[in-house]
């Protein structure tokens, strides 16, 4: 089957010339408002996953389907009730040609760009940038290709799906609108403030029980933390670069009553096995997802990963662990803020202030918001903090013809 995948990818790029043809053909389809197509992972930070729970809640008369790519799992996404197919099968291709509304995920080849001319194809992101995006990358592996030495972006851009522009761009502030639209090549008026259809689930008292996992694991008088560290571009086994005393650490939640729960990127590889000796430190499965539970969560423990700034609208304490923020600034990815100005929270840099910081979360909220700016910050980015992102981006495209 990975022969068969790959075979076919590369068909595609050999085929390119075709394609672009196809391309200008399927603006020759009629399109259906009726139909709104989404793409990309379906996991905890899909906004679409939300935006698509929200539509068909409303029984609007939307027809939702997901046309994914074959890397997918499309029996996850079934099983939640949606229609959906890989893009180049038979239902696939019928359906890119018609749904009116494309909704991705993060670039152009969640969906079935060939199949998409005359469609309206909206990029909803997977969140609040701290660090440095597409064209605004001047260092780092990912510099290499928005912003090449030797080739214009125009021609990189037929090759690289990656490189091509959607039509809308969901923002979240006048701030983040600035940042996308220069970004991402989209028109500053195409770029809409609604927020984000996954933090929805912070407003609403539907998602109060915990998943199974945490359950088995914790019990009712203990308190969340949940660390959450960013990808780096580089690759590097960043969790042992951390160097984080974990032993120091389990003695420490057994003694506050914590429990310390792991997220990591889905991309990062590293050996989980070291974990297994602990009884308050959890890894979490990579499929599960955050945001149901998030308002329970009595801690956040990040470093520049954008969860944070979505945590903001919880208004609980985040702790940050930048233990490499030289490193990852210069050699990973260019920062767009001085950190220390937007990180609303104790700032530990190596394995002991951590646990100092940890052992001190005893302090009441009220008293953690008022010294560290939270609310200054969070309105930074989040115009709206009201539960309805998803109601505005319905009622901005249902309204548009």
């Amino acid at each position: 089957m990975k022969k068969i995948r790959s075979i076919f990818n590369s068909g595609l790029k050999v085929f390119r010339p075709i394609l672009y043809l196809l391309y200008l053909f399927s603006f020759l389809s009629k399109r259906d408002v009726s139909i709104w197509s989404f793409g990309g992972d379906y996991n905890s930070f899909s906004n679409g996953k939300y935006l698509a729970k929200y539509i068909r809640k409303q029984n609007k008369g939307i027809r939702i389907v997901w046309l994914v790519r074959r890397n997918i799992d499309i029996n996850k996404i079934r099983k939640d009730g949606f229609e959906a197919y890989y893009q180049w099968s038979l239902n696939g291709i019928k359906l890119s040609l018609k749904a009116k509304y494309q909704f991705l995920n993060s670039y152009v080849f969640d969906i079935n760009y060939w199949l998409s001319g005359g469609s309206i194809i909206t990029n909803l992101w997977h969140g609040v940038p701290l660090k440095k995006l597409n064209y605004d990358i001047k260092s780092g592996p990912s510099a290499k290709l928005f912003n090449p030495k030797y080739l214009p972006r125009w021609f990189m851009s037929l090759f690289i799906l990656r490189l091509k522009s959607s039509h809308y761009f969901l923002a979240t502030s006048e701030m983040t609108k600035e940042m996308f639209s220069r970004s991402f090549k989209v028109e500053k008026e195409k770029c809409i403030i609604c927020g984000y259809p996954r933090n929805d689930s912070f407003f609403t008292s539907e998602n109060d029980a915990l998943p199974q996992y945490i359950q088995s694991k914790y019990n009712s008088d203990e308190k969340l933390i949940i660390y959450m560290p960013t990808w780096r571009d580089s690759g590097n086994d960043f969790l042992t670069d951390s160097k984080i005393d974990f032993s120091e650490l389990n003695k420490i939640c057994v003694k506050e009553k914590y429990k310390y729960f792991i997220k990591l990127h889905p991309l990062t590889s590293i050996d989980t096995s070291i974990f297994e000796k602990f009884s308050h430190i959890h890894l979490l499965p990579n499929n599960l997802d955050v945001y149901p539970f998030l308002n329970e969560v009595h801690c956040l423990i990040t470093d520049y990963s954008s969860i944070y700034i979505d945590f903001l609208l919880t208004n609980k304490p985040i702790i940050f662990y930048p233990f490499d923020l030289e490193k990852y600034s210069t050699q990973d990815r260019d920062l767009y803020f001085d950190y220390s100005s937007v990180t609303p929270g104790p700032k530990a840099t190596n394995s002991q202030q951590l646990m100092k910081e940890i052992s001190r979360l005893g302090r009441t909220e009220a008293e953690y918001l008022e010294k560290y700016n939270h609310e200054e910050v969070k309105e930074m980015f989040w115009k709206f903090h009201d539960g309805k992102s998803s109601e505005r981006i319905y009622n901005f495209f249902s309204n548009m013809d």
